[in-house]
């Protein structure tokens, strides 16, 4: 057991102390080679020589559950804790399945996002969440998901939220030293560490993934790795193209609507997994078919290696005229009114949207949908 969980063994000592509130924490077992696996994606991206393997760490688990049993949102102390800290909050009680795997999801999407802002240096500036997901001497992380009756965050005080944190050891010096040395993968990995799709995996880790967290009752393991555990619900409808967008996807996706809507005052959207198996079943690369008949529906292509959100971005640049003729089209609820890409970005009614991505040849199609039911 490492300094950081010793340190939390005070936490019980020190509960008494804080604003504790009536809590209940989500069992997210299955969801744990989702969590490590995502990291792991990120670590890859930064083009580091260094970057170590990230495992799961049960000690790491609890202590981030201590912690979020405090309905506190914000980093524990370090008289508490010694390890690294992201954290994120949802304003519901997350209950399904999907309920957890979209706050998930979400939370790593946000930190990722920080990447936007990223300065390789000595400090993390405003990217501090995202430099300790690609630290690369951080070779553990445990996460835990709490409802929160009553949650604290600053000076306010936040109702039947969801508090989601994941704790990292060693956890980065965010003020003090570079968080990666760039370069070749793994060409500056530890020695005796042997590199895996990218990745420096040292003996010690390799002691910890084969010790490490338990698979969900009936899910399989191979070679001792968790199986990832199918969570969407209901099942996704195949489509008859290939179909994905990466997480970072959805979240820029989500940000640059939410960011033109603010343009016009429009209140924000939110994503729905609903709309999203939505989209992916009635994408297709030639045939517009739109969605459900109380939805609008915006279909785009751009270049196979070009940023969908920028295809966004296009979109709303259309204005408010709909009379010009369009490349690909839009559709609005029971087709009763005409559209651009933008006027359906910006229906005032709009109150979530999902989208879907597939290849077509050297182009990638993308098919939005928008609707005005509630979360």
């Amino acid at each position: 057991m490492g300094v950081c969980e010793q340190l939390y063994n005070m936490l019980p000592l020190v509960a008494v102390l804080l604003p504790l509130c009536t809590a209940e924490i989500v069992d997210i077992t299955a969801y744990h080679g989702k969590i490590v696996d995502r990291h792991n994606e990120i670590r890859r991206e930064v083009g580091a020589s260094d970057m170590r393997q990230m495992a799961w760490s049960d000690d790491l688990s609890k202590s981030a559950e201590n912690w979020v049993m405090s309905c506190q949102y914000e980093r524990a102390p370090s008289y508490i804790s010694d390890c690294g800290q992201n954290l994120f909050y949802t304003n519901r009680f997350v209950e399904s399945w999907g309920g957890i795997d979209r706050t998930i999801r979400k939370a790593i999407a946000a930190w990722d996002g920080d990447r936007a802002f990223f300065r390789y240096g000595k400090d993390c500036g405003s990217a501090c969440a995202y430099s300790q997901i690609v630290w690369s001497t951080t070779t553990s992380v445990g996460c835990a998901m709490n409802r929160c009756y009553r949650m604290q965050t600053g000076a306010f005080e936040k109702y039947y939220t969801t508090l989601f944190a994941c704790f990292y050891s060693p956890k980065g010096e965010m003020t003090n030293d570079f968080p990666f040395t760039p370069g070749v993968a793994c060409t500056q990995c530890p020695l005796g560490a042997m590199c895996e799709a990218g990745l420096c995996r040292t003996q010690a880790l390799q002691a910890q993934i084969v010790h490490g967290p338990e698979v969900a009752p009936g899910v399989g393991a191979v070679d001792n790795v968790p199986v990832r555990v199918p969570v969407t619900e209901p099942p996704v409808v195949p489509s008859v193209c290939f179909a994905n967008m990466t997480t970072q996807e959805v979240h820029f996706i989500l940000l640059v609507t939410n960011n033109l809507r603010a343009r016009d005052s429009a209140y924000p959207v939110t994503w729905s997994d609903e709309l999203e198996q939505w989209a992916n079943y009635v994408i297709r690369c030639d045939i517009e078919y739109p969605g459900p008949r109380t939805a609008y529906t915006n279909f785009g292509k751009t270049g196979a290696t070009s940023l969908l959100y920028q295809l966004v971005y296009d979109w709303g640049d259309e204005g408010s005229t709909v009379t010009t003729l369009l490349t690909r089209g839009c559709r609005t609820p029971g087709d009763a009114a005409t559209c651009n890409h933008n006027t359906n970005l910006m229906a005032a009614t709009n109150t979530r949207m999902g989208c879907a991505a597939c290849m077509c040849g050297l182009q990638r199609q993308l098919t939005c949908i928008y609707d005005s039911k509630t979360v």
